[in-house]
């Protein structure tokens, strides 16, 4: 269970667990665009909106949530890596009651350095 959108980007989980997996509600996932083109301020932030909240990873089955707000802060305005380049995005959930969900994360650009910081506040019906 995915968006349409997902399939335009290639997902490698490094730490945690995947989505519906009942585990901790944290990971590192590295994420690459499939398309060729040379990337730009608005490819980086697509890797960043592409990995599910860390908080469906918490779940044991599927289930409906929503984005109530998404901050990005950049960083850095470097965007000239190759296209194949995988980018690494580690969330993690600070706060969690009645359904609404914290959670803090960061883009990290090839290069191993931060390129983002997000917060995002997360409901699961």
């Amino acid at each position: 269970i995915s968006p349409t959108f997902s399939q335009y980007f290639a997902h490698r989980w490094a730490e945690g667990g995947k989505p519906f997996s009942g585990s901790d509600p944290s990971y590192k996932v590295y994420v690459r665009h499939r398309d060729t083109v040379q990337l730009s301020e608005g490819h980086v932030i697509a890797i960043g909106d592409t990995v599910p909240s860390a908080a469906v990873a918490a779940a044991n089955r599927p289930v409906v949530g929503s984005s109530l707000l998404w901050t990005l802060e950049l960083l850095e305005h470097h965007f000239d890596y190759e296209p194949e380049a995988w980018w690494r995005v580690d969330t993690q959930v600070t706060a969690a009651g009645e359904g609404y969900i914290n959670e803090n994360g960061v883009i990290i650009n090839p290069d191993g350095r931060i390129s983002a910081l997000s917060r995002q506040l997360v409901v699961l019906y």
